[in-house]
């Protein structure tokens, strides 16, 4: 079990609060071993000398008028209570310094000293001539007690002390936690909102250099999505004229072509304009709408119809499902997982979708040759192909990389698989609108 926290917060506070209440506890020590001790040591001493000049005086009175003298040195005790015995564990640290002082120089003396508590104050025994007398013994620390106000200083003085170093670390924490979110929203796809720079000059620079290098991550993103749709589009022209001059070139009547290399040459040209999609589709992934309650159902009945064959795809979902996501966004995320599982795998491709504690589970199967374990977190990676161990199918190598960009864009959990029908099996887990 772990003691310590695991927050650097934590940590830290732990350690100001551990620093302030040693220091409390040293301090004490101090004065009590410096101040405290010397103190009730030279009190101790004044009032043995004291007692013993009563003690004297009282031996020199005659007999008749020893109680009344003591009664009226006693007079200035107005407290009530019985006379009880003490023991030298019901002092305080103080008091029982100053008592074994006083008793040690009256023992030098000849006199045994008995102690007791009188009326709210201690007494000691002085016996003179046989006669015990009980002298109430008043001197600073022998009958005191820690007051409500010392109490409630020391309290106060620890409660500002630990209030400052919560202050402190807060100050340090706060603009950590926020880099920290900032941090987790570019790991998610997203785009966080500038940290504030203001605070202590290092936590200044830190931010100054994270929004630094938020707007050039930001910026070389835009430029390579705008460098990609650009490109794209720009193989769009050629590419329609190859497939004209693919349909006259079938209408040709003087020499007629060979109707074999007209069907490569066309399906080629669908290959190209299905990849040249998918370089828009990634170069786009920051085109959604606003999340909103959608019917499941309809989406993915909308992503099969999208696909070629997708008439072949099993769909296994209640009617009434719901999501709260975005539909452009979602549609084609759904869309790029069945198109990969029909062309990549091999029938029967299913998909089904249940709700599941606050959440709503897709699982897209098919029964395809499947990938290697080792290889798996490969097909999230931009133009990286696992077609050597799916039948080989050309591609681009950016289908399911896009389909992880939209679900990171989305905040959708995403994982691989191997299916239990042999294929890739891909899960998608996304918010209920309810929850």
């Amino acid at each position: 079990m772990r003691l310590t926290p695991r927050s650097l917060f934590g940590r830290n506070l732990l350690l100001l609060v551990g620093m302030i209440l040693l220091g409390q506890l040293l301090a004490g020590v101090l004065f009590f071993v410096f101040v405290q001790k010397p103190r009730a040591a030279e009190t101790a001493d004044m009032l043995a000398q004291n007692l013993i000049a009563v003690r004297e005086g009282l031996a020199a009175l005659p007999a008749a008028e020893r109680v009344a003298f003591v009664a009226r040195l006693n007079a200035a005790n107005t407290g009530e209570g019985e006379p009880e015995a003490i023991h030298d564990n019901r002092l305080l640290p103080a008091q029982r310094i100053l008592v074994r002082a006083i008793s040690a120089q009256l023992a030098r003396h000849g006199i045994d000293a008995i102690w007791r508590r009188e009326r709210g104050a201690l007494s000691v025994r002085l016996t003179v001539d046989g006669e015990d007398h009980w002298l109430t013994v008043q001197g600073p620390n022998l009958s005191a007690r820690p007051g409500l106000s010392t109490l409630m200083s020391w309290a106060a003085t620890l409660a500002i002390a630990l209030f400052g170093a919560w202050r402190i670390q807060r100050r340090i924490n706060r603009p950590l936690d926020t880099l920290a979110s900032a941090a987790g929203a570019i790991e998610a796809g997203r785009t966080p909102d500038p940290v504030c720079e203001q605070g202590p000059e290092e936590l200044a620079a830190v931010a100054r250099g994270f929004n630094r290098m938020q707007a050039a991550l930001a910026e070389r993103e835009r430029s390579r999505a705008l460098m990609l749709a650009g490109i794209s589009h720009d193989l769009r022209t050629p590419l329609s004229k190859m497939r004209l001059s693919v349909e006259l070139l079938r209408d040709a009547h003087d020499t007629p072509p060979d109707p074999v290399l007209l069907d490569s040459m066309a399906g080629a040209c669908q290959r190209m304009d299905e990849i040249i999609g998918q370089f828009i589709d990634f170069a786009r992934l920051d085109d959604t709408t606003p999340p909103e309650p959608l019917n499941l159902l309809d989406c993915l009945h909308q992503a099969r119809g999208a696909c070629p064959e997708g008439e072949t795809v099993a769909i296994d979902a209640p009617a009434d499902l719901g999501v709260l996501s975005h539909h452009p966004a979602l549609t084609r995320l759904l869309t790029n997982l069945i198109s990969n599982a029909l062309k990549h795998g091999a029938p029967p491709v299913q998909v089904r979708a249940r709700a599941e504690r606050g959440e709503v589970l897709i699982v897209v199967d098919d029964a395809g040759p499947g990938i290697a374990a080792d290889r798996i977190d490969t097909l999230r990676q931009p133009f990286t192909q696992g077609d050597s161990a799916r039948g080989g199918v050309p591609g681009a190598g950016l289908g399911l990389a896009i389909a992880d960009q939209i679900a990171r864009t989305l905040g959708i959990a995403l994982r691989f698989d191997a299916a239990p029908l042999g294929g890739l099996r891909v899960e998608l887990r996304l918010p209920a609108p309810n929850s």
